[in-house]
């Protein structure tokens, strides 16, 4: 009996393996999203700068906006290169719920459709 639990053991681990293996190979290609995600943080953080001089009041108000803007999408990009194409089930939705960088795509979607003031 246990040789019998061993080898429902083994091919219960092997069919996982399998599974993961197909799932990895239909993943997107990490290496670029890696590189545009980088592109959206350097141009984070320069809008980021140009928000907190006083050119203008415009001026501010629009590089807040696309601040959130880049940081929306480059958190995005980062949840589709963890967890794959969006799909419309309970446990993708888990998923994202548990995720920190999903929340950081949810707040900010929050912050770009207030007003940056009080």
């Amino acid at each position: 009996k246990s040789e019998q639990a061993m080898r429902a053991i083994r091919n219960a681990t092997e069919s996982a393996n399998a599974t993961d293996t197909r799932r990895s190979s239909s993943s997107p290609p990490s290496s670029f999203l890696n590189r545009i995600v980088g592109y959206f943080k350097a141009a984070f953080l320069l809008i980021a700068i140009g928000y907190l001089f006083p050119f203008s009041k415009s001026f501010s108000w629009n590089c807040y906006r696309i601040s959130i803007a880049s940081s929306v999408l480059s958190s995005a990009l980062d949840v589709f290169s963890k967890h794959g194409r969006p799909q419309l089930n309970m446990e993708y939705a888990a998923l994202l719920f548990q995720d920190q960088t999903a929340m950081v795509v949810f707040l900010g979607l929050i912050l770009l459709f207030t007003k940056p003031y009080l």
